[in-house]
């Protein structure tokens, strides 16, 4: 992303906060920076040709759903950070629950894929 991409994006958020909340663009402008740079934090933890290769599979492993779920938490936190929608924090701190929830089964659990990578799971010991 060049640095006239990341400005272009910034202001982008800058005035969609003003448009929202009142106020000018240049007083959200900082925040919206910093914005911008987490999510390019975020999209580069994502592997993005192991996360498509982990979203095809109908079974999976206690590890490989963790993995596969971080991705996706990470992409929709990223996704909130670059379009502030709501419902991008919402699925991303339910796949963090999930995540634990997933953490704690046992090794031997196999999860099940009804979604293709839309992240329905049903789990067995």
């Amino acid at each position: 992303m060049t640095k006239s991409e990341i400005f272009e994006r910034a202001w982008k958020l800058s005035r969609r906060g003003a448009k929202n909340f009142g106020g000018n663009a240049k007083q959200y402008f900082p925040e919206a920076l910093k914005a911008v740079f987490e999510s390019i934090k975020v999209e580069a933890r994502i592997n993005h040709d192991r996360r498509e290769a982990l979203s095809s599979k109908r079974k999976y492993t206690r590890d490989e759903a963790v993995e596969i779920l971080g991705y996706q938490a990470d992409y929709n936190l990223m996704m909130w950070l670059r379009t502030g929608r709501q419902y991008r924090l919402d699925a991303h701190n339910e796949q963090i629950e999930l995540i634990q929830t997933v953490s704690a089964l046992s090794d031997n659990a196999v999860l099940l894929n009804h979604g293709g990578g839309h992240n329905v799971y049903i789990y067995r010991d």
